[in-house]
């Protein structure tokens, strides 16, 4: 298995079109990037719409390339904190995104991530999101 992202449950996947900022790793939590609705990785602190089941390229072009998505808040995916060590104590926390890759273990700002399960001995959580938090209105 992956260090980061999916571990189990719903496959909901969604085609949805990349950005040309940045490459896409398999497992990357993702976003909207800005009004032009374009995906790209989530930075720490942002709100994440959906994680990647697959890699992309950079596009030369926005909407070039287009890659699948889980997009369930039901699924179930395990990541690294971004710094610190894992603790039974983060069992049954909400916490926020802090990185493409990674989870905030000490911020609970936007409070998107829900953690299941930590894995004390992997350093690593099993964790569920709140991705309609990510959604823009009009």
């Amino acid at each position: 298995m992956a260090t980061y992202g999916y571990h189990s449950g719903p496959t909901t996947t969604v085609e949805m079109p990349a950005a040309n900022t940045a490459a896409i790793a398999e497992g990357d939590l993702v976003k909207r990037d800005g009004v032009a609705g374009y995906i790209t990785p989530c930075g720490a602190g942002e709100l994440p719409i959906g994680v990647a089941k697959e890699m992309c390229a950079v596009p030369t072009d926005d909407g070039d390339y287009t890659f699948m998505v889980y997009t369930s808040s039901d699924t179930r995916f395990v990541y690294p904190p971004d710094t610190g060590s894992v603790t039974v104590g983060l069992n049954g926390l909400k916490m926020d995104v802090g990185g493409a890759q990674a989870i905030d273990i000490d911020a609970s700002t936007d409070g998107v991530v829900f953690v299941d399960k930590a894995r004390v001995n992997e350093n690593q959580l099993i964790v569920h999101f709140d991705f309609n938090a990510g959604y823009a209105g009009v």
